[in-house]
């Protein structure tokens, strides 16, 4: 499954040298980027400890930063314990990635979700988070779709990662940080979580509204299928080089001087289904 990411209002790509936050129950927790459809032997010694986890694959980014971690709160327990850790050192650092999500302990194959919202305790994590003030990349793991009425508008940044498998920790850091520029089109349409009021998440008949192929766009609700924003980054560096030319009596240099042209960060939409063009 591709990466969307889902907004950005130009936090992205981080810069290395920051201090940087990385909390939520999946910023230490790589196994719970599987889906339920992956091998339980996944390392040699039958454990998850060859992969690595967003926080690790942050700090090999974050070269000449500090990159601090703290879980906050279990995928669906009910336990506020670990809030108060969590928020102390997003409150301290100048950027926090929020990893959250749900793993295969609520959905995988027989066990159906009947609520598409996040788990309580993560939502109320995250609306603490965002409302220090920091600036926010909002990273949701899962399987499928997510209501996040109550946190869409927060985060500065939005990446969508589904189950993005063993080395999905580190695509995902690649692309916090600009290292890679890969992205997918958003495969489902997110809809607002008062939609499980209006049609059992438990009735598959398809003659209901809204049906057979119908689409939600970006018009009418922010979670419209196959809706992504690009991050587009250029650069053009000249080295300085130097040319020789020898004659008989005289010894002459052609020097062309460095050059460096940086052309700013371009975030585009793309609405696939809309007939939108891009625009940047």
């Amino acid at each position: 499954m591709g990466q969307i990411l889902f907004t950005n209002d130009g936090v992205l790509p981080l810069k290395d040298g920051l201090n940087v936050a990385v909390v939520g129950p999946m910023a230490e927790a790589p196994e719970k980027y599987l889906s339920s459809y992956a091998a339980d032997d996944i390392c040699y010694d039958g454990s998850h400890s060859c992969m690595t986890s967003i926080y690790e694959a942050i700090e090999a980014e974050n070269k000449y930063g500090a990159t601090f971690v703290a879980q906050g709160c279990d995928v669906s327990s009910n336990s506020t314990d670990g809030f108060d850790e969590a928020l102390g050192i997003a409150k301290t650092a100048d950027v926090v990635v929020l990893a959250i999500g749900i793993d295969n302990t609520i959905e995988r194959e027989g066990q159906d979700r009947d609520d598409t919202a996040l788990p309580r305790v993560q939502e109320d994590f995250a609306l603490k988070v965002l409302a220090l003030g920091k600036p926010v990349v909002m990273v949701m793991v899962n399987g499928g779709g997510l209501a996040i009425d109550n946190l869409i508008d927060g985060p500065n940044a939005i990446i969508e990662a589904f189950n993005p498998a063993v080395m999905g920790p580190k695509a995902l850091a690649l692309q916090i940080y600009g290292s890679e520029n890969r992205q997918g089109k958003l495969p489902v349409t997110l809809y607002p979580h008062s939609f499980i009021e209006e049609q059992p998440m438990t009735n598959y008949d398809m003659s209901l509204s809204p049906g057979g192929p119908t689409v939600i766009t970006k018009d009418s609700h922010p979670g419209a299928f196959a809706t992504d924003s690009v991050l587009l980054i250029f650069a053009l560096e000249c080295e300085n080089s130097k040319r020789e030319k020898k004659g008989e009596e005289q010894f002459q240099d052609f020097e062309t001087y460095q050059s460096s042209l940086s052309i700013k960060i371009l975030v585009g939409e793309i609405y696939m289904l809309s007939g939108t063009p891009l625009s940047i």
